[in-house]
């Protein structure tokens, strides 16, 4: 906790309820010199859906070094520990959300591909004065943001996360479910009108043929599994694959996919081969996926 309050800049609220309600000594992982803990990570677990199949994960979280042991390799070591131990944990991905753009790039060479990706939109105030006297509206502030409902007979119809951006000068929702279209933009109108705003930022899945942007990353920890979960969803495939992973070992091998099943071998097979790094794999198989998080 100590280490947290030095590496990031949350307020006593906020960390205080991640460590009352996600932190335990079993997600955690720490490297420590001395009575000082210079890195740790939390590996909190997440399910993801894949090709119709729920499987587990572990989203990284809270992943630091302190600043007088940094650019030493420590993270590193870190996570190449917290990848053993996801492996031994029957996990089946790691995923994160860089915190910083360069950060794609650094966990690009443990193995994470950019698979997380989500679009914009932008919902303007309409100019004609909109009637919600039949629903309404609730709040729950949470840090700098609200949650917005919007309610009928029936029970809560639309919500909306509203978040300021950084500069507090435009407000912007980063998750929306409504029944149906009219109940969405009755909400978003009455959210402008309770705001005192003329526009709205939203951001959402990503849709087919409009811009995505880059959002988290996710990594392979059991390759056969995954590969295995792969090939049934596509048993038009056939894939030879060399496959290589640094940190966990255990991956490495060949990988034969066939009529939707997979095989795996210690000795390379006849027949030619991809030579893959567990990175490119991962972006591999998610490539034609229009991943959410």
């Amino acid at each position: 906790k100590k280490l947290w309050k030095l590496c990031f800049n949350d307020n006593d609220e906020f960390v205080d309820m991640y460590f009352n309600l996600r932190y335990n000594s079993e997600v955690n992982v720490a490297i420590e010199s001395g009575d000082e803990v210079i890195a740790a990570l939390q590996m909190l677990p997440y399910p993801i859906t894949f090709h119709g199949n729920s499987v587990p994960t572990a989203y990284i979280s809270g992943a630091c070094t302190h600043p007088d042991y940094r650019s030493r390799g420590v993270m590193r070591e870190l996570l190449s520990q917290a990848f053993g131990r996801m492996y031994r944990n029957n996990i089946t991905f790691t995923t994160l959300i860089p915190a910083e753009p360069w950060l794609f790039g650094y966990y690009a060479r443990v193995g994470y591909a950019t698979a997380f990706r989500y679009g914009k939109r932008t919902f303007h105030l309409p100019t004609s004065e909109t009637d919600t006297s039949s629903l309404t509206s609730s709040d729950l502030n949470l840090n700098r943001g609200c949650i917005f409902t919007l309610s009928d007979e029936f029970g809560i119809a639309a919500l909306a996360i509203v978040y300021p951006d950084k500069e507090a000068s435009k407000l912007f929702i980063n998750e929306l479910f409504a029944d149906t279209p009219e109940a969405e933009r009755l909400l978003l109108t009455r959210i402008c009108q309770d705001m005192q705003t003329e526009s709205l930022d939203i951001i959402m899945p990503p849709v087919k043929d409009q811009s995505a942007f880059d959002l988290g990353m996710i990594r392979i920890i059991q390759a056969k599994p995954v590969l295995q979960l792969y090939a049934a969803a596509h048993p038009e495939e056939e894939m030879n694959i060399d496959l290589i992973d640094n940190e966990l070992s255990a991956n490495n091998g060949y990988y034969y996919l066939n009529k939707g099943k997979c095989m795996y071998s210690h000795r390379r097979l006849p027949g030619a081969h991809e030579r893959l790094t567990i990175g490119q794999l991962t972006e591999k198989i998610f490539a034609s996926e229009r991943a959410y998080m």
